[in-house]
């Protein structure tokens, strides 16, 4: 690979003057190591290759979009097919049809060549990091022509919604069935290529109709839930997100925040790269499997379905019972506000994080309530028609 951004000189009077590569010059540098982890990873990459690539593709988000733009073009462009590329004429056209809009790339012209009947070598081994970015952008070029020369079109959102201790069963189009916990809402948006659903607070259980062709995903805060003709329940809790599976198979993951396309390239690392107790990786869920995922996506933590912290039966059945094992004051407190117009709030962060367990009704708080009052370091008080849990003066 090729050396480091930053060079050092040695001067005659043995102090060290550093010079920094230019911006331009550096995403010079990161083309060329892309295109030549692209040569490398695309033939028969051993162990030492695969530990050093992941090292690479991991240290910047830079390295990885620099790699995916190599991708792509190797995937879309025939061999030698980029000799003829004119980048010059996807321009002037784009000017035409633009109505003279569109700012001209500063890359050098590309004059079309003939396509060797023999290439010489791969084509991204030929390539320049200027043509390469030039060609990249031309893409880019076309693909928000194609966007603003006519309407694209795109999926509704349809919005659901349930009240304070009310359950909605939703039957959807595909033949799934989504039943809706109280105090809770979500977003249904079906396309020709995908069946997601953003559960925007609260929770839901799912029962998955299978359809190869549409993955069936739901994104929850900074998380993301495909299923495989499955069941299963996400729960929206203020320590975070939780994902239970009664049938079948899920994959957890992080929402997208990187191109199309980065996720099979970091599953070549090998999931012994991604910490367990970490989204690095998308985690895997069985029937009788479920997990628990911070706020912000970094952390999860497995467990039983059997044994989750919080569990509500009210969502997939007639049952108004909530189950807390070792389970925080402020997710406790939010489940029983989902039923209950006396709504408890915890205030602090050391009272939050007191942790409880019991069986409870669901529509009868003031039990727990008399729990806390007497045999905790809580004090509970009515306040303007709502409850208030807060540390003992």
């Amino acid at each position: 690979m090729s050396a480091p951004a930053w060079s050092h000189e040695l001067g005659m009077d043995t102090d060290v003057k550093i010079y920094r590569a230019s911006q331009r010059e550096e995403r010079e540098r990161i083309a060329r190591q892309a295109a030549e982890w692209l040569y490398v990873m695309k033939g028969d990459p051993g162990d030492e290759d695969r530990e050093a690539f992941g090292a690479w593709i991991v240290a910047s988000q830079v390295h990885l979009r620099e790699f995916l733009i190599a991708d792509m073009l190797e995937r879309e462009l025939s061999v030698g097919g980029l000799d003829g590329f004119d980048v010059d004429a996807v321009v002037a056209a784009a000017r035409a049809r633009d109505g003279g809009n569109v700012v001209r790339l500063d890359v050098a012209p590309i004059a079309p060549r003939p396509v060797a009947a023999h290439p010489r070598s791969p084509w991204w081994r030929r390539l320049g990091p200027r043509r390469l970015a030039a060609a990249a952008a031309a893409f880019v070029l076309v693909g928000l022509l194609v966007w603003r020369g006519g309407p694209v079109e795109r999926p509704v959102a349809v919005e659901y919604s349930t009240s304070i201790g009310q359950k909605r069963t939703l039957a959807l189009s595909d033949g799934s069935r989504i039943v809706l916990s109280p105090r809770s809402g979500i977003e249904v948006a079906f396309s020709g290529e995908a069946r997601d659903i953003r559960l925007r607070y609260g929770e839901a259980d799912f029962e998955v109709a299978r359809d190869a062709a549409r993955p069936f995903r739901v994104h929850a805060g900074e998380s993301l839930i495909q299923a495989i003709g499955t069941r299963f329940s996400v729960n929206r809790l203020p320590s975070g997100t939780r994902v239970s599976v009664s049938h079948g198979v899920v994959k957890v993951s992080k929402q997208q925040t990187l191109p199309l396309g980065a996720e099979r390239w970091l599953a070549a690392l090998g999931e012994r790269r991604a910490p367990k107790d970490s989204l690095r990786a998308p985690v895997r869920l069985s029937s009788g499997e479920a997990v628990r995922i911070s706020g912000d996506g970094r952390t999860l933590a497995r467990a039983d379905a059997a044994t989750e912290e919080v569990v509500s039966e009210a969502p997939a059945t007639n049952a108004r019972r909530l189950v807390f094992r070792d389970a925080s004051l402020a997710d406790i407190a939010e489940e029983f506000n989902r039923y209950n117009r006396q709504q408890i709030e915890v205030e602090g962060e050391s009272a939050a994080r007191q942790r409880y367990s019991g069986v409870f009704d669901a529509t009868d708080p003031e039990s727990f309530l008399q729990f806390v009052a007497c045999c905790s370091s809580l004090k509970v008080t009515e306040a303007g028609g709502h409850t208030l849990i807060q540390e003992r003066d």
